[in-house]
């Protein structure tokens, strides 16, 4: 390092990206009279993002699949339509997909997915999330034919960096 001080970069984290990025990570859910949930044992993640993530939470390879977002209601802010745009019923590919189980403060759910694994009465889980610098998702958008969540991410991330360093350079 040359001692100068470098702005965080935005990142996306994809499936296993996603793990690494979160906060908190375990191999499953906690089972009825379980205190707590099964920790990892491939160590303690990178993090940045306030969130709990579950490995494997669909199931190994053969569980895999494929099925089409929504986006939860939220607080009618600017990015919502963006989100919105980006992330509504979009085709997404699950690989041995990881899981949101918890968002912490500073965090927001991005997509859900209702999956057949989930009790009828259960709330659809969390499969896309962000905060002001990181963006990830339990899915894999690169293996679709559609970019939104590519664009979005350029938009909300990139380009907002871009001119804010230009702003600063002005």
């Amino acid at each position: 390092s040359d001692g100068s001080h470098r702005p965080p970069r935005p990142v996306w984290g994809t499936c296993a990206g996603c793990i690494l990025l979160s906060d908190d990570v375990v191999n499953q859910q906690a089972e009825p009279g379980q205190e707590a949930a099964k920790r990892c044992k491939y160590g303690d993640p990178v993090g940045g993002l306030p969130v709990t993530t579950c490995r494997n939470f669909f199931g190994r390879q053969a569980e895999s699949f494929e099925t089409t977002l929504f986006v939860p209601p939220s607080e009618n802010d600017d990015q919502d339509a963006k989100r919105r745009e980006a992330f509504s019923n979009f085709p997404a590919v699950f690989i041995r997909a990881p899981a949101i189980l918890r968002i912490g403060a500073g965090a927001r759910v991005l997509a859900r997915v209702h999956h057949p694994k989930l009790a009828e009465e259960e709330e659809a889980i969390a499969v896309a999330a962000e905060s002001n610098q990181i963006l990830v998702t339990c899915f894999h958008p690169e293996l679709a034919q559609d970019s939104r969540i590519h664009r979005y991410f350029v938009e909300r991330f990139v380009l907002r960096g871009v001119d804010a360093a230009a702003a600063v350079d002005s």
